[in-house]
């Protein structure tokens, strides 16, 4: 008959406790069965900031509004204060799990801890916040299943409650849904916004993980929503506005990890949404409609049909410093021209079907001379100050023909050998000079390593040598006798390397022949006396803090990638040469090498090779240096007169 007091509850069996906040009323170990009869629970107006109670242990189940004029739920609170609802398992009503609500003001539910609870198969929301006098609640570390309609709910402007650590599994529409909270402007005395808060959830399965509709200032951070139907994350309705996405992981949703646009018409605007870690999602990471002036950035976004899509209506938004990769049609891809004026500067785009689309207006692919990565940009950065010297130009969407003119890159140095040529030979007893420039890049140190062929086995490797930076550097010397007197006759190999500030390394493979001695009496270069060990190279030498690249390469660190570049130079190195010695033996076949080569070339390609046959007939140059002058003057046109092809006979 009616509602009773807390002096009425403590003289029945199932409640002990004064009441106090040391001494709390506990109603604890029962099992309650609504018999689809209102509420298990119902507790109206304790609403004394002196009085505490608990509610735990127990198992309350079968509540329904049905022969109710109230909503029911297995428990449910109105103009409640200072509660605690624990342990307890709540199932099988046909309404709510937990109601909080408050009719009006002055009166208010606040201060209530929701947890540890497990709620299951409701037909309504597992956990109901509904009112503008719902406030300063937690919600933390339940677990909510199978409901009806969404695993827990904060409706018509309940605000600065923390929906915190709890899992929601198979919820059949939301997990976590806020509607409609609109909180009044700031006011005396911190002049701060009302929000509402969800951290730290475990969201599986459902339509929808987590669901924001027409509001704003809400706190979204370090949830993980996975396997929806529908959408991760989903905003949607008119006046949503400031909502903080940040530090989720959201993956293998059936259509987006990200919806701006959810339940259209939609208007969303000045969110922000960083440090998520997006991916697996059947159609895009991020998917947005009339979304305007929110910033995305420091988020990954790899693994989905199309990372960030632009599809209708999305002006004056911001995309820094989000990595997007691998995903398989586009990066990021702006398809319609109502979307307009967005930046996309300070992004890393990798491995992406095409890294960029923009059928857009006036969206700017860089900003403040600040560009984007393009794993598929093709020009250089000759000059170090990591801008690529060209436009990259390979965004897709001819409408205006997009160009990010500041693209991020940093490359190897590049440099070239004027000495040692591939091939050369050179004696036992003498070191051979070295000539190198450094044609891009700013190069900061120099070394070389020896390699005997084709066992690519570490001969040694110089001293790091500093460089001065300048561009076009000019790099001379010889290789040190100390590592050049100890190898054997045989082929060789000499890597020449250039690092730069950021550890970047350009090298050059040069294959070489080291040619028997002519005498088993060391010089005295050969015994390291004098010659390459006394070279300028040992007074720029500075071994010790170095970095890791260039003592890796001073201890014989090889790396699969340098060991595959010196065996294809060195193959390549080796058919040159079986080409060479066939036709340095086809030479002394011909009687007359003058009138042949006359005869048997087109005037101009003889013109080119006069000069070389001069200095030959002047014992200038070697037979040897003249096969591989008309070699690489003239290709085929020149060893094709000394190397016939099957079937044939060489005439002379």
């Amino acid at each position: 008959s009616g509602y009773q007091s807390w002096e009425w509850a403590r003289s029945r069996t199932w409640c002990t406790g004064t009441g106090y906040t040391n001494d709390p009323y506990i109603i604890k170990d029962l099992k309650i069965n609504g018999q689809l009869n209102g509420s298990c629970i119902y507790i109206y107006n304790s609403n004394d900031w002196n009085q505490n109670f608990r509610i735990e242990n127990s198992i309350i189940y079968n509540s329904s509004a049905k022969q109710s004029s109230n909503p029911a739920g297995g428990i449910h609170l109105v103009n409640v204060m200072n509660g605690t609802i624990i342990n307890n398992k709540i199932y099988n009503n046909d309404g709510h799990g937990i109601i909080l609500s408050a009719r009006s003001g002055p009166d208010e539910t606040t201060n209530i801890l929701i947890q540890n609870n497990n709620i299951e198969n409701n037909n309504g929301t597992g956990i109901y916040l509904n009112g503008s006098y719902v406030h300063d609640n937690l919600v933390y570390n339940n677990t909510v299943i199978s409901s009806g309609m969404h695993g827990i709910c904060i409706f018509d402007n309940a605000y600065e409650n923390i929906i915190a650590n709890n899992s929601l599994y198979d919820n059949e529409d939301v997990g976590i849904y806020i509607k409609n909270f609109q909180p009044q402007w700031p006011v005396w005395p911190d002049f701060t916004w009302d929000k509402n808060y969800v951290y730290n959830n475990t969201i599986t399965l459902g339509d929808t993980g987590i669901g924001i509709e027409a509001s704003f200032e809400i706190i979204i951070h370090g949830n993980k929503v996975s396997q929806t139907d529908s959408n991760g994350i989903a905003i949607g309705d008119f006046n949503s506005r400031n909502i903080t996405i940040q530090c989720n992981e959201i993956y293998s949703n059936l259509q987006y990890g990200i919806n701006f646009g959810w339940e259209s018409p939609s208007h969303t605007t000045s969110n922000i949404i960083e440090d998520n870690k997006i991916y697996n999602n059947i159609e895009a990471g991020i998917t947005m409609q009339l979304c305007f002036g929110s910033n995305f950035s420091k988020n990954i976004i790899y693994e989905n049909n199309v990372g960030i899509s632009l599809a209708y209506s999305n002006e004056f938004n911001t995309f820094f410093d989000n990595h997007i990769s691998n995903n398989e049609e586009h990066g990021l891809a702006i398809f319609d021209l109502s979307c307009k004026n967005n930046k996309i500067y300070g992004n890393n785009f990798t491995a992406n079907g095409m890294n960029g689309f923009d059928f857009g207006l006036n969206n700017e692919w860089y900003f403040m001379n600040t560009g984007n990565y393009w794993d598929d940009y093709g020009g250089n950065d000759s000059n170090d100050d990591m801008v690529g010297d060209s436009p990259y130009d390979n965004i897709g969407g001819d409408l205006q023909n997009p160009k990010d003119y500041f693209s991020k890159w940093w490359d190897a140095p590049r440099m070239v050998n004027i000495h040692p040529l591939d091939d050369d030979e050179f004696p036992a007893e003498q070191a051979p000079e070295y000539e190198v420039r450094i044609t891009e890049g700013i190069g900061q140190f120099f070394w070389y390593e020896i390699y005997e062929m084709p066992s690519m086995s570490l001969q040694g490797t110089s001293p790091c040598m500093a460089l001065n930076g300048n561009p076009g550097e000019l790099r001379t010397g010889k290789i040190l006798q100390s590592l050049w007197s100890p190898l054997g006759a045989g082929d060789y190999v000499i890597r020449f390397a250039v690092n730069d500030s950021r550890g970047f390394v350009g090298e050059q493979i040069v294959p070489i022949v080291k040619l028997n001695a002519t005498t088993s009496q060391l010089s005295p270069i050969d015994n390291g006396s004098s010659g390459g060990d006394s070279t300028s190279e040992e007074s720029t030498t500075e071994e010790e803090g170095l970095p890791w690249y260039i003592q890796a390469a001073m201890t014989g660190a090889v790396s699969a990638s340098v060991g595959l570049v010196i065996k294809q130079s060195y193959s390549s190195a080796k058919k040159r040469r079986i080409i060479l010695e066939k036709i340095h033996e086809n030479f002394a076949r011909v009687e007359n090498l003058e009138k042949f080569l006359r005869d048997k070339l087109e005037y101009e390609d003889w013109k080119k090779l006069e000069e070389p046959w001069k200095r030959y007939q002047a014992a200038e140059i070697s037979e040897r240096e003249l096969i591989k002058t008309g070699k690489k003057t003239l290709g085929k046109r020149f060893t094709g007169l000394f190397i016939p092809h099957k079937r044939s006979r060489m005439r002379t």
